[in-house]
């Protein structure tokens, strides 16, 4: 999976790029992205989002769209629930296409 922040937010999934629609999911993801395999604080997120005028009822509407983004990158393994809010799972290269994978790959999972 690669994550296109330059431009309008898309990922790369299943061989094609697809856009990410909404300026505030597109924030999400773009946090996420410039922090992969470190968890970003849900109290981090909605600031990044909303900033000081954020509503109530944020938490929720926050995981509505990492569940949308979730769907967006086919896998929900992508994002992760840590305490105290979410991480990006970066691909290990033993996930790529099998021609492309390394040769000590062999009979481990992919997401």
């Amino acid at each position: 999976m690669r994550v296109r922040l330059l431009g309008p937010v898309e990922v790369a999934v299943d061989g094609g790029f697809r856009a990410v629609p909404g300026l505030r999911r597109a924030a999400v993801l773009a946090a996420l992205a410039l922090h992969p395999q470190r968890v970003v604080s849900t109290e981090r997120l909605v600031d990044i989002v909303w900033g000081e005028a954020a509503p109530a009822g944020t938490a929720a509407t926050l995981q509505s769209h990492i569940s949308y983004l979730r769907r967006i990158l086919s896998a929900r393994e992508a994002i992760l629930s840590r305490p105290p809010g979410y991480v990006l799972k970066r691909r290990h290269a033993c996930d790529r296409p099998p021609d492309r994978r390394a040769p000590d790959c062999a009979g481990r999972r992919q997401w």
